[in-house]
C-alpha cells in the first residue's frame, strides 16, 4: 500500500513537471520552421512561454446578447402600426365582428345550423358543435381577425 501511495506521489510530481517545449528557427531555405526538438545542426529560440496562454477560453465572460435592448416606439411605429390596423379594420372588419358574433351564439348554444364554403346550409348535431366551434376560431385566427376582435 505505501509502495503504490509513493508511485502514485512521484507520478503527480512528474505530471506537474511536464511542459512541451516549442522551439522555432529558420531553416537553409529561409522558411520559419516550429517542432518540439530543437534541430542539432543550428540553434533554435525556446519560445514555449510565449505560448502557454494560446487557447485561453475568454468567450465565457461578458458577453453582448443577440437581442437588441427593448425600446419604446417611435412615433412613426406608432403611426405605421394604427395604419395597418386600420387597413385590416377596412379590409375584413365587417366580416370579423360577424364572424365573432356568430362564435359567441355557438357557443352559447343558439345556433344549430351553419353554413359552408359553398352558401349552402350546414346541419351540425350538438356532439359536433364544439368542434365546428373551433374550426371557425381557427379560421378566425387565420384570417386575422384577432387583431381586431381578440377572441375571450
Amino acid at each position: 500500500m505505501r509502495n503504490i501511495l509513493l508511485v502514485l506521489c512521484c507520478g503527480l510530481l512528474a505530471i506537474g513537471q511536464v511542459q512541451a517545449q516549442v522551439y522555432k528557427w529558420v531553416d537553409e531555405n529561409g522558411k520559419l520552421q516550429f517542432s518540439d526538438k530543437p534541430p542539432p545542426e543550428k540553434p533554435a529560440e525556446d519560445i514555449s512561454q510565449q505560448l502557454e496562454k494560446t487557447n485561453v477560453d475568454h468567450a465565457s465572460g461578458k458577453m453582448a446578447t443577440a437581442a437588441p435592448p427593448k425600446r419604446d416606439k417611435t412615433e412613426d411605429e406608432k403611426q405605421l402600426e394604427q395604419r395597418k390596423r386600420q387597413e385590416i379594420e377596412d379590409r375584413i372588419g365587417k366580416q370579423c365582428r360577424a364572424m365573432k358574433k356568430d362564435m359567441d351564439a355557438i357557443a352559447r348554444g343558439e345556433r344549430g345550423i351553419f353554413v359552408d364554403k359553398d352558401g349552402k346550409e350546414e346541419l351540425v348535431l350538438e356532439r359536433d358543435r364544439d368542434k365546428k366551434l373551433q374550426e371557425w376560431k381557427d379560421e378566425y385566427r387565420r384570417r386575422g381577425c384577432e387583431l381586431i376582435v381578440p377572441l375571450e
